[in-house]
């Protein structure tokens, strides 16, 4: 098997440093000024100004693929987590400023410790995306800035480290990266595309955040953490879109009295369950299209609110902020949802974006403590998992009370 590896990792050598001498340019492009210095270090080969044959043709050396243009249907990536999140996970933090130093990551399971991976960088974004056969879907847009390739750690990690240039050329500069895993024993695919992620030089991440089950940071959630764009959240994970509500300030006294609600624990009938599903469907609502400034999460909550509401069910506009602590002001987290007070007098929780049923037992003990004494401040009830939950009638009553609202 080591032998495997060492044919395949000076084939994509050879590969990348004939490619590189091909494609290598007279000037220096922004994409050489930030990662050209990583080759050598880190077993990094960057080639840029790539377009969709030429990263197929990364690929080909392995795989003999060819790329076509993106289906209409938008296939989602093969090899996928619970709740059609990418198993491979490709983060960027750090220092995004002139001078500064930002850092992009590839988390996979332990299971894939020592597999090889591709790194790749564009200017124009996740969505559409290139099909590639036998890969499938690529969240990236051609042409390609960068292709860095390298080994992942004994845990299945990669961590590269890029130092801005104090040159202001590269201000403005929109990346957007994924990252391709080879699978040595494949089932569908020989390669484990991870979610894409957008930073922009003198800015950071740019973009939301994403899930397709539960909340963001919830127990077992599947969610993408910020950096993927709409069109890639809603269209191609058809996931909904986290913290797209105004930040709340402030605390409040601690509650003097907590009641455990059960979410999903009810005894209600299963023709009420069915019948519920059937018209959150027939709203039409999880259809529609997220825009952040005209019709975003909270929209999507008072508009799913109302129409529950005409159709004779107990329905309430719902917005939860989370906190990174007890006592802590500083916030992790805003959405907006509504939740179904059932006939057994039990209580769901629907994401609005999407119709599933979601989660608010942030820490996983199986309640979430609500205060039903006095309200407090703009009538939200603090929880025991460090979250303030608000609950009113409609978004405009929230809104009239002083509850964040675009």
């Amino acid at each position: 098997m080591k032998l495997y590896w060492k044919i395949s990792i000076l084939s994509l050598v050879l590969l990348f440093g004939f490619a590189g001498f091909i494609y290598a340019k007279t000037t220096t492009t922004p994409a050489q000024t930030l990662f050209a210095p990583l080759a050598g270090q880190q077993n990094v080969q960057v080639m840029t100004n790539v377009n969709a044959q030429q990263l197929a043709a990364a690929f080909q050396q392995l795989q003999q693929l060819q790329p076509q243009p993106v289906s209409s249907n938008n296939n989602k990536p093969q090899t996928m987590a619970a709740g059609n999140i990418p198993q491979i996970v490709h983060t960027a933090r750090g220092n995004f400023h002139l001078g500064g130093t930002f850092f992009l990551e590839v988390e996979a399971p332990p299971t894939m410790a020592n597999w090889p991976y591709l790194l790749v960088i564009t200017f124009n974004g996740d969505y559409p995306g290139l099909d590639i056969p036998g890969i499938d879907h690529i969240p990236l847009n051609p042409p390609f800035q960068a292709l860095i390739w390298g080994i992942l750690d004994p845990s299945g990690h990669a961590f590269l480290s890029i130092a801005i240039p104090n040159d202001p050329s590269l201000l403005g500069l929109p990346f957007t990266s994924a990252v391709g895993v080879l699978n040595p024993f494949p089932t569908l695919s020989p390669f484990i595309i991870s979610n894409p992620v957008s930073y922009t030089v003198g800015q950071g991440i740019v973009g939301v955040s994403c899930c397709t089950e539960g909340v963001l940071r919830g127990l077992e959630s599947q969610c993408i953490d910020n950096g993927v764009s709409i069109e890639y959240c809603r269209l191609t994970l058809s996931g909904a879109v986290q913290g797209c509500i105004p930040a709340d300030i402030g605390l409040d006294p601690p509650p003097t009295h907590v009641s455990t609600l059960q979410p999903g624990n009810t005894t209600a009938s299963s023709s009420f369950m069915t019948n519920l599903t059937r018209d959150i469907g027939l709203s039409n609502i999880t259809t529609r299209t997220y825009n952040a400034t005209t019709y975003d999460c909270d929209d999507f909550a008072d508009d799913m609110e109302q129409w529950l509401q005409g159709l004779g069910y107990s329905a309430t506009f719902t917005q939860f902020v989370k906190y990174v602590g007890a006592a802590s002001s500083t916030i992790d987290y805003i959405h907006a949802i509504i939740d179904i007070h059932l006939p057994d007098g039990s209580i769901i929780w629907i994401e609005p974006q999407t119709g599933a049923i979601v989660n608010l037992d942030f820490d996983g003990n199986g309640n979430v403590g609500a205060n039903v004494n006095a309200p407090y401040r703009n009538g939200h009830h603090p929880t025991e998992d460090n979250a303030k939950i608000y609950v009113y009638d409609s978004a405009a009553t929230a809104a009239a009370n002083g509850a964040p609202r675009d």
